[in-house]
């Protein structure tokens, strides 16, 4: 996920103040694509158990919540064959055309989970702030870090008469004033508005 496509707007005051410092913070801390991150230390870790700080924690209960409310179709733990399928770097070449792309993708079919289901082998003490997971599960935030992320600031904001925050295609709305924002749902083919989701406050996914 990248701060640099992540906008909130605010109606109203509260006590919150720009979450622009934190939301860099959470960058450097999570992004799979710097070394010294502490997403990054987790992954190489060699050990069982590692300590991590109170928010590293959240984002791995909030993986396995992910992980148990879907049957596993989001699964934090398939960071390698991510990366083996070309996905290693922030750097990615440009799209292809939707007929062309699904013109060379295989057969489409119903998504299944991984039969493996490594997720089920991670737990997390939120008290002590330790993950314990076998080494060599490698975790990737994806859009469980932003939708996340999108959630804690949308608490810093919740005061306000009205907000909106966009983490990079996830979204959280709320506010006092119990404002409805209206998503329209665009399909991929036409651009026609397939459906329209009304929120005064929760989430929307699109990524």
């Amino acid at each position: 996920w990248s701060v640099a496509i992540v906008t909130a707007s605010v109606d109203g005051t509260g006590p919150a103040g720009s979450p622009t410092d934190q939301l860099l913070l959470w960058h450097a801390q999570f992004s799979r694509f710097k070394i010294d991150s502490e997403l990054a230390m987790l992954n190489r870790d060699p050990r069982e158990q590692c300590p991590v700080t109170a928010t590293m924690a959240c984002f791995v209960a909030t993986a396995i919540d992910s992980a148990s409310l879907t049957g596993g179709l989001v699964d934090p733990t398939l960071l390698d064959r991510i990366e083996d399928a070309g996905y290693k770097s922030d750097h990615l070449r440009a799209s292809l055309a939707l007929p062309l792309a699904l013109a060379l993708a295989p057969p489409r079919a119903p998504a299944g989970p991984d039969p493996a289901g490594r997720w089920r082998q991670i737990s997390v003490d939120l008290d002590a702030s330790v993950v314990t997971r076998p080494p060599g599960v490698h975790l990737d935030g994806g859009g469980i870090v932003k939708g996340l992320f999108a959630d804690m600031v949308g608490d810093r904001l919740s005061e306000h008469d009205a907000y909106i925050v966009d983490c990079e295609g996830d979204l959280r709305v709320g506010g006092t004033a119990g404002v409805v924002r209206s998503f329209p749902v665009v399909g991929p083919f036409d651009g026609s508005v397939l459906h329209e989701l009304a929120v005064a406050d929760g989430g929307v996914a699109t990524t």
